[in-house]
């Protein structure tokens, strides 16, 4: 009974982490210090899944040539 109270204990605390990853991503990625692609990287997550989060969060993606060639890469 205690291992699944401290393995549920495991699972909650990594989740919040995880999505504090993804906050910060998010936060460096609306203040232009990263890419839209480093977010993601950073977060752990896929394009497609960074741009759900995104635009859950209200973030809408900027392109610059530099982003769209960063992008294509």
């Amino acid at each position: 009974m205690v291992f699944l109270i401290f393995l549920a204990l495991a699972v909650l605390i990594l989740l919040g982490l995880s999505q504090l990853k993804a906050q910060e991503a998010l936060t460096l990625y609306t203040r232009g210090i990263v890419s839209f692609a480093r977010a993601a990287e950073i977060a752990g997550l896929s394009r497609p899944e960074m741009i759900r989060l995104a635009g859950a969060s209200g973030i809408r993606r900027r392109w610059s040539e530099q982003m769209v060639g960063e992008e294509l890469a």
